[in-house]
């Protein structure tokens, strides 16, 4: 809606590509920061890093590594920390699980008074990351601790389920 009332190549286009980014439209998500690279007035520094690390990670799900480690790095120079749960992902994905949770820890440090959806989600990823180690227990209880913290959440509840299953608790 918000494209339909603004003005050719106005809107909000960051939003925009985040959305395509969540739903794996890479090329759609790429199309959306270009325009945003484009502005007459450039983008602050907050939202450049953003974008930057948008960039790192389609590099990532790509499978462009080393991009995607540069493109976290200048992220950083551009906004210190703006990539920290980028690189805790990162670090998780490619199997280094000991500096995946020193990235969520500094992640959680680093957050200006967190939201709750946002501390949950590092919780979550905190109980992925115990889940990759093969430690259910732990798992499992970073999956509770993310559902109190923001009950709800589809995706921390779908972990949950996740776990009952590989228990063979399928009544639960």
């Amino acid at each position: 809606r918000a494209f339909a009332v603004a003005r050719p190549g106005t809107g909000p286009h960051l939003v925009r590509a985040q959305l395509d980014f969540g739903m794996h439209r890479l090329a759609e998500a790429e199309r959306y920061l270009t325009l945003i690279e484009g502005y007459a007035i450039p983008s602050l520094p907050d939202e450049r890093a953003e974008i930057l690390g948008m960039r790192g990670d389609i590099a990532f799900y790509r499978g462009d590594l080393k991009t995607a480690l540069n493109l976290y790095e200048e992220a950083d120079r551009t906004s210190p920390g703006a990539a920290t749960f980028r690189r805790a992902i990162y670090a998780m994905k490619t199997g280094d699980f000991e500096r995946a949770g020193i990235y969520f820890n500094q992640t959680e440090r680093e957050a200006r008074l967190p939201p709750l959806q946002l501390r949950a989600y590092i919780e979550l990823q905190r109980g992925i990351l115990d889940l990759e180690r093969g430690n259910w227990p732990s798992a499992e209880s970073w999956f509770r601790k993310a559902d109190r913290t923001f009950p709800g959440y589809w995706l921390t509840q779908a972990h949950l389920v996740q776990m009952w299953a590989l228990r063979g608790n399928v009544a639960q």
